[in-house]
């Protein structure tokens, strides 16, 4: 019997790179873009690519608290720079989240790779564990689980070789080349445990969040990439990047699940200056594209980002859309193909995108968009062609 797909709930799969450029992806930066990414390009092939989607921030934590919240990054009580190792949670325990939405439609969700939106370890259940550093089993009282998340295995921040199984540390790595391969098995493996996963006759849809570390500092290209690109680690590194984005394409296609899967791949911010400027300099490689600025800056560099979406059938193959889009609209977005309704106390900044996705729009969903790069104090809106 033919598969009836229109009347189940799509997987959802959201690819979130780390310091990834607009034009680190080959498919968006044909002349200026240097670096070959033969599985981003094909996922531009066979969907939509957002020319002017936006991070909520030109940082990394701001922007996760947009992306799973909906709203501005202004909101939070982060009011600038990231969070690091053991500040306060940052989400409020009763604000909605993506995961969270998702979950009350049936949905299984998990985390892999970086959180970065702080954490509380429990010291009433470790208080018999020996003093000693990160890594000593130590329970997680706060984190990814209790934002909506059903699993997470990964790391709080970069740079950091501990990793964290659903609420305890588990793993202490021997050195950080190992931390993409691995967070990149554990994603297939979600994907290949949760596609086959049914409660009677019914298929539970999933939604992944694969958080990639990459290709963030530190520079840590894996043995089998280094020196891949003949450019240098970050070459290198992007390179991996999109290698272990099409082992989790084809994990997708494995279980027999792409036609039902809604796959994203974009970034939390632009490609830093420090690697962006020397590899224009060396190799004619712009990691930002035509735009002006990078990673933490208010100019455009900083916060437009990479943005890919297949959906088979539903999102059609090959177009580029030039409409105003932010991260914050994904939640709104989601919401619409799950058939879910977000309540107003939820306070969403964000819009519904699927029209825009689906190329069934007649207007844009949005004509103004506000920025934080990375403090309130420069907020910028964005207007059609013009930035106040």
């Amino acid at each position: 019997a033919a598969v009836d797909h229109q009347n189940r709930l799509p997987n959802i799969v959201l690819i979130y790179a780390d310091d990834l450029g607009w034009g680190d992806v080959h498919a968006n930066n044909p002349d200026g873009g240097k670096i070959p990414t033969p599985h981003m390009d094909r996922v531009a092939a066979e969907g939509l690519t957002l020319t002017d989607m936006h991070s909520a921030s030109a940082v990394c934590s701001p922007s996760r608290y947009a992306l799973l919240t909906g709203r501005y990054s202004w909101r939070s009580r982060l009011q600038r720079s990231i969070v690091y190792p053991n500040m306060d949670y940052l989400i409020d325990p009763d604000r909605l989240t993506l995961p969270e939405m998702l979950n009350k439609q049936g949905y299984y969700s998990g985390i892999v790779g970086k959180w970065h939106l702080g954490s509380e370890y429990d010291r009433a259940v470790d208080e018999d564990l020996p003093a000693g550093p990160i890594g000593d089993g130590r329970h997680v009282a706060k984190g990814p689980l209790t934002q909506g998340f059903d699993y997470f295995y990964g790391a709080y921040t970069n740079g950091q070789t501990i990793m964290i199984e659903n609420d305890r540390e588990v793993l202490n790595l021997p050195q950080l080349e190992d931390v993409l391969p691995l967070h990149t098995r554990k994603a297939v493996e979600f994907v290949q445990q949760r596609g086959g996963s049914k409660i009677g006759n019914r298929r539970v849809p999933f939604f992944l969040l694969f958080s990639m570390t990459s290709p963030h500092f530190p520079l840590v290209p894996s043995e089998e990439w280094k020196g891949r690109t003949g450019m240098g680690d970050y070459a290198d590194f992007v390179a991996e990047t999109d290698h272990s984005i099409g082992n989790v394409l084809a994990a997708i296609e494995q279980v027999g699940l792409e036609d039902e899967t809604i796959v994203i791949v974009t970034s939390d911010n632009g490609s830093p200056g420090n690697f962006a400027l020397p590899l224009q300099k060396q190799y004619g490689h712009l990691a930002n594209g035509p735009f002006r600025g990078h990673k933490g800056d208010i100019w455009e560099g900083g916060h437009r980002v990479p943005f890919l979406v297949r959906w088979p059938e539903k999102v059609p193959a090959g177009p580029e859309s030039d409409a105003l889009v932010s991260q914050i609209d994904l939640i709104a977005t989601f919401a619409s193909a799950a058939r879910a309704t977000l309540p107003d106390e939820a306070e969403i900044d964000g819009v519904d995108q699927l029209a825009e996705f689906t190329g069934t729009s007649t207007e844009p969903a949005r004509d103004r968009l506000i920025i934080s790069p990375n403090s309130p104090k420069h907020l910028t809106v964005r207007k059609d062609q013009w930035v106040y």
